[in-house]
């Protein structure tokens, strides 16, 4: 439980409607979707982006939606088998709110702007002279800020994901916190090697 004092903003499961959670999460996977689709984000996993390239935007769609679905079904059965009474909902709000920053992740570390520094760094790289005063030092900044961000959300992402699932299941195991993380990275494994993106 958390005290009085804490921002209600660390606790959104306990403090927001199932609905607001849910329209928020609905609205940041409109807006994830749309983004990649106009700025050519192509993921090929649940945490893994994929060699930028034009897609039409209903396979962004399609292979965006695929993540969501693989990591509810799995995340649904875990609950299941731990808590009888766990609904799909919960499961899928949990997903969805906690998903709005791994669109963050994506919004600072592969906007146009960075990924125009990265392809710098790919094109020094493929000939040869990654030299750091060619790069530039704003650059240099750039990358570091946004890798660290882009740490940063993944964190947070781990972090509502987890708060949501162990209200969904009716959790105070620490250890099922660890669980979940483990079933992430699974189903990011899982979703790489049998590929059914478009």
């Amino acid at each position: 439980m958390n005290s009085n004092r804490t921002p209600k903003i660390w606790y959104p499961f306990e403090h927001t409607t199932t609905q607001r959670l849910l329209l928020w999460g609905v609205l940041g996977f409109i807006l994830h979707v749309l983004l990649s689709w106009l700025w050519d984000v192509n993921q090929d996993a649940l945490l893994h982006f994929a060699d930028p390239k034009p897609k039409a935007w209903w396979k962004i769609l399609y292979n965006n939606s695929l993540n969501i679905i693989t990591l509810t079904v799995v995340l649904y059965v875990y609950g299941r088998i731990l808590y009888r009474k766990t609904r799909w909902i919960d499961v899928l709000v949990a997903i969805l709110f906690s998903h709005i920053f791994l669109f963050l992740s994506l919004v600072v570390t592969l906007n146009p702007f960075m990924a125009e520094i990265s392809g710098q760094v790919v094109d020094m790289v493929k000939n040869g002279d990654l030299e750091v005063e060619k790069l530039g030092a704003f650059s240099l900044a750039m990358m570091s800020i946004t890798g660290l961000l882009g740490i940063f959300f993944l964190v947070v992402f781990f972090y509502y994901l987890i708060q949501g699932m162990k209200i969904a299941i009716n959790s105070k195991k620490w250890y099922h916190g660890l669980v979940i993380v483990l079933l992430v990275f699974m189903v990011d494994l899982l979703l790489r090697i049998i590929h059914v993106y478009l």
